[in-house]
């Protein structure tokens, strides 16, 4: 089982090799602060976690990272939801989903670092705008 993890790492690039310990440990600050916020506020985790680690590692790692860290707090609300949710309203959404999922997925992996980069901070200008007025 693990000879397969450590096939998988090597297949991915190996994305976080030689990271400093500082840059972890800034990535665990981001993180928890972030986490932190949803946990009071019960939404908003992801998009200060991308934007600020994205300063620190590869914007593409940290989206992927984002991802992953935010699968957990999903899988444990998805069997109350989909026993309780209100399909009504989620029913709609899921054809859009289906055709943007890969969509996005598809610009993802086309996309430089350096372009991925001015995307991720022009999409922070408009909240900023608004904190600020």
């Amino acid at each position: 089982m693990l000879d397969r993890v450590y096939e998988l790492y090597a297949l991915s690039g190996r994305p976080f090799e030689g990271a400093s310990v500082l840059t972890v440990a800034g990535v665990c600050l981001i993180y928890f602060v972030s986490f932190m916020g949803r946990g009071a506020l019960g939404f908003g985790a992801i998009a200060p976690a991308v934007t600020l680690s994205s300063f620190l590692i590869p914007p593409h790692h940290a989206v992927l990272l984002a991802i992953v860290t935010a699968i957990v707090p999903q899988l444990q609300i998805l069997p109350d939801g989909i026993r309780n949710g209100d399909w009504h309203v989620a029913r709609p959404a899921i054809p859009a989903l289906l055709i943007s999922i890969p969509i996005g997925v598809w610009l993802f992996a086309r996309i430089s670092s350096d372009v991925f980069s001015l995307v991720l901070g022009a999409g922070g200008l408009p909240r900023s705008r608004r904190i600020v007025a």
